[in-house]
């Protein structure tokens, strides 16, 4: 028997020691979560529980005092007793089976029963301190531990506990954590038995061996696993990623985003709604029903519009016990069992709600499925603000086509034909008052006919792409200047033009660099005041041509310089009150020589004049190649 008893202690011992690492790993882990609270508590009875029959062990194998003896039996009773109501507690709150004013209850209890033994320890411990004795009989210690009312709450707490495991098992998915909990109950109930010390040492050592078993599920659930699935989480969120940088259609993406979240929770059912002014419209669902599509959710009410109201995500765990509210879907207090409900935030507004569900035997969620999900939605509400901005990006081009359709037909074949009129009309009248309105018409007529051909022109810029063709730099600049000297003979402003004495060579459309050259020329000629100057040159150098066009007109503020390539801006400083246009021609500047992947800039004084410059990469020139 002694060979036994060194066995069990050892044993014992080891177990002690094992136990106790896991609840510091667990408590070291993360300390606030309850499971590891109610995990840690557990661990702990049952550490006082084997310390008590450790010593009691101890005392058959040489003589003690009888105080000492009694205050190992009391601290036996104590784990004994709150170790059996601390599993119930621990197996409740992995099942979900009861609320959590429950669990309130069954840790007062464990409290009461806490407190009564420690009260029978101090007592006896008191009134046998320093007597010598010898080893009580066994039948007066089994006495002792059913006075105690020990198989009282070992039937009540241990069969309750027992029986969750079994009846939500499925809820619960960790066998460790189940077969466990049964060795546990069979070692504490082989206690009452019989009352050999050698069975309650054994007992103890089955017990222990459960214990061990819930810890390391415990610590697989709570550590190993969530280490795990970190390489599946990001996998999945890279996909989540490829498929919106992908530009796939948001169905495609919120689909992607329901799998995905569904298979990290292991859960039974998702779904995805999305905001429509003051409602939210369930338009994805996976694993559930398709008759729930289209389903609305009352901003405000229910779990998913109250998450949407208060852009924070909730968790219950058992939906039709805990969830007071109204149903978010048809049945739904029926069949769903835990869930979470997260938002879909896209800056400060919410564009949706992510709702994932497990049925009524499914899995219990935590705060850390809340975390992941969180990282989910993320994706999802990038996912929807690019898709809404992609729509609403084509509307505005279907509307900008419609209106070039417009501008090019609609608007301008009547301009035309009121133009051909006007001068019909001032060929066949004489009056200088009614020729000087009709010049007056002409000059509108005329003056809209620029914006519509400038929108026409910016268009065709933007669709077409440049020519390949070698062209000469210093040729453009000298039919430039051929094109311009008129006009700005006409404003009394002196146009001059420089070459470079190298080859200025590009590739690319010279009909559009000329275009662009054009509409920098005409600018600087209208921003100039008379016997000003424009210059008009191009320069090779690093590589590149470079168009310059110099004025010495009424200069651009910086504060709007960065904007005088924008459509239809027009600077409002002093001095061009007299100046009109439709403010495209330094679009089409811009497009253009963006089209050629060229640059564009431009360098300004108030009151001293503005320079542009557009630059060019050099082409090298093959023997025998002709340049235009």
């Amino acid at each position: 028997m002694l060979d036994l008893r060194a066995v069990s202690l050892v044993v014992n011992g080891l177990i002690l020691a094992l136990a106790l690492g896991i609840m510091l790993i667990l408590l070291w882990h993360d300390r606030q979560k309850r499971s590891v609270q109610f995990s840690a508590v557990f661990l702990m009875l049952v550490i006082v529980w084997n310390s008590g029959g450790l010593i009691l062990q101890l005392s058959q194998l040489v003589t003690t005092n009888a105080g000492l003896r009694q205050l190992a039996e009391g601290i036996f009773d104590l784990g004994l007793a709150g170790s059996a109501v601390s599993l119930y507690v621990l197996v409740t709150h992995m099942s979900g089976a009861h609320s959590a004013r429950f669990r309130t209850l069954a840790f007062a209890s464990l409290s009461l029963v806490t407190a009564q033994h420690v009260v029978l320890i101090v007592s006896s411990s008191t009134q046998n301190l320093g007597s010598l004795t010898e080893v009580a009989d066994t039948a007066d210690v089994l006495t002792r531990r059913v006075l105690s009312l020990n198989l009282l709450y070992f039937t009540i707490y241990g069969s309750l506990a027992l029986f969750i495991v079994w009846r939500y098992r499925r809820k619960i998915r960790n066998r460790w954590a189940i077969i466990g909990t049964t060795i546990f109950v069979v070692g504490q109930g082989m206690t009452f038995l019989n009352p050999e010390i050698a069975l309650v040492a054994f007992s103890t050592n089955v017990s222990s061996v459960g214990c061990l078993c819930i810890g390391l599920a415990v610590l697989r659930y709570e550590i190993i696993l969530p280490l795990a699935e970190r390489n599946t989480q990001v996998e999945s969120l890279h996909k989540v990623s490829i498929a919106i940088s992908g530009q796939l259609s948001l169905d495609t993406v919120l689909n992607e985003i329901a799998t995905q979240a569904a298979g990290w929770l292991n859960a039974d059912g998702v779904a995805i709604f999305l905001r429509d002014q003051d409602e939210l419209e369930l338009v994805t669902t996976h694993q559930l029903p398709a008759e729930m599509l289209k389903q609305r959710a009352r901003w405000g009410r229910g779990m998913v519009g109250q998450v949407a109201q208060t852009q924070r995500s909730a968790l219950v765990e058992n939906y039709g016990r805990d969830w007071q509210g109204e149903a978010d879907l048809p049945l739904a207090k029926e069949t769903f069992g835990a869930a979470i409900a997260v938002p879909l935030n896209y800056g400060e507004q919410v564009t949706g709600v992510l709702l994932v569900i497990a049925g009524r035997q499914g899995r219990l969620f935590n705060p850390n499925d809340v975390y992941l999900l969180e990282l989910l939605s993320t994706q999802a509400a990038v996912a929807i603000a690019n898709s809404r901005y992609v729509t609403q990006l084509k509307e505005l081009d279907r509307v900008k086509s419609e209106m070039v359709r417009m501008a090019s037909h609609d608007l301008k074949n009547p301009l035309m034909g009121a133009m051909l009129y006007l001068d019909i009309a001032r060929d066949a009248v004489s009056s200088a008052n009614l020729t000087e309105a009709l010049d007056i018409i002409d000059q509108q007529l005329e003056r809209m006919n620029r914006i519509i051909r400038g929108v026409l022109d910016l268009e065709k810029m933007r669709m077409l792409s440049p020519g390949s063709g070698l062209c000469d730099g210093g040729k453009l600049v000298v039919r430039v200047y051929d094109q311009m000297i008129r006009l700005a003979a006409d404003s009394k402003i002196r146009l001059a033009i420089s070459r470079s004495q190298d080859k200025a060579m590009f590739q690319g459309d010279a009909e559009q660099i000329e275009r662009a050259l054009v509409n920098l020329v005409e600018n600087a000629i209208k921003f100039t005041p008379r016997e000003g100057e424009v210059d008009l040159g191009v320069t090779v150098a690093d590589g590149e041509v470079t168009f310059i066009v110099r004025d010495t007109g009424v200069g651009i503020p910086p504060d709007i310089q960065a904007l005088v390539f924008e459509r239809f801006y027009r600077g409002q400083q002093a001095g061009i009150e007299h100046v009109t246009g439709s403010g495209l021609g330094l679009s089409i500047v811009k497009t253009v020589v963006e089209n050629h992947g060229g640059r564009v800039w431009l360098e300004s004084q108030e009151g001293r004049g503005t320079t542009f410059f557009i630059a060019l990469k050099q082409a090298e020139v093959s023997q025998g190649e002709i340049a235009i």
